[in-house]
């Protein structure tokens, strides 16, 4: 174990050496459904016995494939190993063409056929086209992002939300699947995406009531589910965590993420959170950014102007930096302009055929 060599998932029965040549068994608190391969799966992994070995830990499952802990022998490097059952998409395509040519069997002409199969078989390269696209990609960055590079993203997504706050609008469902990167290019124009939980709220009120969001992600005043309703400052207790993951590659509420967690179960975890920001080198500037918006009294936490305003972004040090990056960014952008009605009827459509 130690500072430089990442987080690592730990199964029933490893073995942790500390610094002091400590030895720490590891027990897992539930039993881990033993999980065994077939025999030709034991033959392919052959190919690759002598780099990597593929464990009994299953992360997950899906219609025809399932996920298993790996790592590489020489470094012990963990991965995803993603082992999909060709033999059950084939048989499962076979049965759909065989029942779809009984069917059509008096009406179909050998072309069709032929054009059928040809089908089966390209479903079938989707995962040959799926495991050759993997592994000619490298994008990797230890799981977390430098003080800088976090900023540079967090900043254009407060952007993003001070356009929105400013129209009344709260998206309520701030993470980082919503914040869409253009490019693979450092300092890329950052896109928010995905609206469904976005809400036009009432300038004089602008309190809302509706339990919706992420929970890793939703602010504790919408989980309280009082009276007194939430405001928009949800979004921004949202961008806190956002932060929190590009910093530390972690979420800040780990631990009271279970059922029956409570108020008191977050906070400990924020306590947490300065130890663990610590650890992972965050700068002075992004820890207080984060300490303004991780604030369980909405009325503290900062609005999105006040963000915006934050050391983090606006330090002499990199102030030009951000503004001149962020011009880069948008240079080739181009506002959209609604031309034509937002939502059309099917016999509009249909009339005018």
């Amino acid at each position: 174990m130690g500072k430089s060599n990442g987080s690592f998932l730990l199964s029933d029965g490893d073995i942790l050496c500390l610094a002091s040549r400590t030895l720490l068994q590891y027990s897992a608190k539930y039993s881990i459904e033993e999980t065994c391969f077939d025999m030709l799966q034991a033959v392919e992994m052959r190919v690759f016995e002598k780099e990597y070995k593929v464990t009994q830990r299953k992360l997950g499952s899906g219609a025809y494939g399932k996920v298993y802990m790996a790592y590489k022998k020489a470094t012990g490097q963990q991965f995803a190993c993603k082992i999909i059952d060709l033999r059950v998409v084939r048989e499962k395509v076979i049965t759909q063409m065989e029942q779809e040519e009984s069917e059509l069997e008096s009406t179909v002409p050998r072309e069709q056929k032929a054009l059928l199969k040809r089908r089966i078989q390209e479903k079938l390269a989707v995962y040959d086209r799926e495991a050759g696209i993997l592994s000619s990609l490298s994008h990797y960055k230890g799981g977390k992002l430098s003080d800088i590079e976090a900023a540079v993203i967090v900043r254009q997504a407060l952007m993003a939300l001070d356009y929105l706050h400013d129209r009344n609008i709260v998206h309520r469902d701030i993470k980082p699947d919503n914040i869409l990167m253009t490019s693979l290019t450092e300092g890329c124009r950052i896109v928010l995406s995905d609206f469904g939980c976005a809400i036009h709220v009432n300038p004089g009120a602008g309190r809302m009531s509706t339990l919706v969001g992420t929970f890793d992600y939703t602010a504790p005043e919408v989980l309280r589910l009082t009276r007194k309703g939430y405001t928009k400052a949800i979004d921004l207790w949202s961008m806190g965590c956002v932060a929190v993951v590009l910093l530390t590659g972690d979420t800040p509420f780990m631990d009271s993420l279970q059922p029956n967690s409570t108020e008191v179960n977050r906070q400990k975890d924020v306590e947490r959170l300065e130890i663990d920001m610590e650890w992972n080198e965050v700068g002075r500037r992004a820890r207080d950014f984060i300490r303004n918006l991780l604030s369980f009294d909405e009325e503290c936490r900062m609005d999105v102007k006040q963000a915006l305003s934050h050391s983090w972004f606006t330090n002499s040090a990199h102030r030009d930096e951000f503004d001149a990056l962020y011009r880069r960014s948008v240079q080739d952008w181009k506002p959209r302009f609604r031309n034509k009605p937002l939502m059309v009827e099917l016999r509009d459509l249909i009339d005018s055929c």
